[in-house]
């Protein structure tokens, strides 16, 4: 219906609609279909409806701009107010919950005690070697070092004494 144009509270009215339909989680598709379905009295093409989820989402980001501050303060002044009722009916039980949500709302919850069990060092002892074992060993070395340049894997056998292969 081009041309009706609806009034501001009417347009309001629809909004809030819509910001009750995505609160619950429809997408767009399933907002199309219910107002469609539910709302035929609205007479409006997809576009409005668009028109309608973006200023529904436009309410939703205002609500998530909440100083939190003004959080903070409401939220510690309604925990007094319980705690100061708690305390004059004598229910200490619930006066100590609500202390405890006071010092978790300001960090004041002192931190959790760990143990933190050393772990046991493990020491290396070098043993020392003598001339023949570190020549042979530096023989072992230069040998590994050409067999992995002549691109043979390390899971090939190698007979070092003949230097072929083996196995």
């Amino acid at each position: 219906m081009a041309g009706v144009r609806s009034t501001k509270k009417v347009s309001l009215e629809r909004v809030g609609v819509v910001i009750d339909l995505i609160i619950r989680g429809l997408p767009r598709r399933k907002i199309l279909l219910f107002i469609r379905k539910n709302h035929k009295d609205w007479k409006v093409c997809d576009g409005q409806i668009d028109k309608y989820i973006q200023s529904a989402n436009k309410e939703l980001k205002k609500s998530a701009n909440i100083k939190r501050k003004e959080k903070i303060g409401t939220a510690f002044e309604t925990l007094k107010l319980l705690l100061s009722s708690n305390l004059q009916i004598q229910d200490y039980k619930a006066a100590l919950a609500v202390q405890r949500e006071i010092n978790d709302l300001f960090g004041l919850k002192a931190p959790e005690r760990r143990i933190i069990k050393k772990k046991t060092e493990k020491k290396i002892n070098f043993v020392p070697i003598d001339e023949d074992e570190r020549k042979l060993l530096e023989r072992l070395y230069e040998t590994r070092q050409e067999v992995l340049s002549e691109g043979i894997s390390e899971d090939e056998s190698y007979d070092v004494s003949s230097g072929g292969n083996g196995g």
